[in-house]
């Protein structure tokens, strides 16, 4: 094992005992069915194979599935629960954090669409009798999507974090930064470059309009440009390693292992960070990651470099496709 490895190790998973048990998910998302009417189980329920499952978005917008608006206080909190289950205790509190952030920009502009109950869930499958089912859990500047195989969660992505406003400026939220990690390494990261670096790693010196996958249903590796992880110093290492963590850190501890493991087995070395825009506080930028079979994307660039849009996407994992296919292949067997 590296010491890169070890570091990392103890930067990320400080209880192993907290590992979601096979069953838990299952068991929480069945809870979650059998307290609904017919006429909520028809909104919230599809079926696995169902198209809906890769329409995903992380705007304001009209969405499938059942709005935590239209369920009752307890299956609210089912509901809520099967999230919990499928995150970290980090990731959970942020995910919250961003549903709160609604509340600010409701009291900012006054619009009825700015809800912080405007929060859908949609099941697709059958959580209790299906091998491989999914779910997701959806609003603004939040789409999370799951797949369980066997009562074990076994792709998460993809994983979309969002917020508006990136710093808070006023209200009884003052001074929140959601994403505050996600930006200040990222810009840790640029800054301790030195200039011959930066002229590998930024691409370009305007920042993107928005996260360059946007909200397609499959990417692949966007354009072969930046500083590879080869090309850092012992310290620039350790930063980028980092910022891969705080993205790691949001999953179940055993996925964000799983996931780690996975990054060392393809190379480090192939590991490439990529910036756009200035590299100053409180202007627009972005950043990218991107490895043999995931791609981080980060950007900064609406209110002026105060709205931030974060995912990440697998290659041939997106919707536990790659499960979906082995699941098939072995039974084909």
């Amino acid at each position: 094992m590296t010491q890169s490895t070890i570091i990392l190790f103890s930067f990320l998973f400080y209880a192993i005992s907290t590992l979601v048990s096979a069953s838990q998910i299952n068991n929480s998302a069945q809870e979650f069915v059998d307290s609904l009417s017919p006429m909520q189980k028809s909104t919230a329920i599809f079926k696995y194979s169902d198209e809906q499952r890769f329409d995903w978005k992380f705007v304001p917008a009209a969405r499938k599935g059942i709005p935590l608006k239209q369920l009752n206080e307890q299956q609210k909190q089912q509901g809520l629960a099967i999230l919990h289950l499928s995150l970290s205790k980090q990731g959970y509190q942020k995910a919250t954090n961003i549903i709160g952030l609604e509340q600010v920009l409701f009291l900012l502009s006054g619009k009825a669409f700015r809800d912080d109950e405007l929060y859908y869930i949609s099941i697709f499958g059958k959580p209790s009798q299906d091998a491989i089912w999914g779910w997701r859990f959806e609003g603004h500047h939040l789409s999370l999507n799951f797949t369980i195989k066997d009562g074990n969660l076994s792709a998460v992505t993809p994983n979309f974090w969002g917020a508006n406003p990136a710093k808070v400026a006023t209200g009884e939220k003052q001074g929140l930064r959601v994403l505050q990690k996600e930006e200040d390494l990222g810009r840790e990261l640029i800054n301790s470059l030195s200039a011959k670096q930066q002229t590998l790693a930024i691409i370009s010196d305007k920042a993107y309009g928005d996260i360059l996958t946007k909200n397609k249903s499959v990417v692949s590796p966007l354009e072969n440009k930046g500083i590879f992880y080869q090309d850092l110093n012992s310290a620039q290492k350790q930063l980028m390693l980092k910022l891969i963590s705080v993205y790691l850190d949001n999953m179940p501890e055993n996925i964000a292992l799983s996931r780690y493991q996975n990054i060392q087995k393809q190379s480090l070395n192939s590991l490439q960070f990529a910036w756009a825009g200035s590299t100053q506080v409180d202007n627009k930028h972005y950043y990218r990651i991107q490895g043999d079979t995931f791609l981080i994307e980060y950007d900064n660039v609406q209110q002026n470099g105060n709205h931030i849009h974060t995912v990440w996407r697998d290659f041939k994992g997106d919707f536990g496709r790659d499960i979906l296919k082995e699941h098939h292949t072995s039974h084909q067997h």
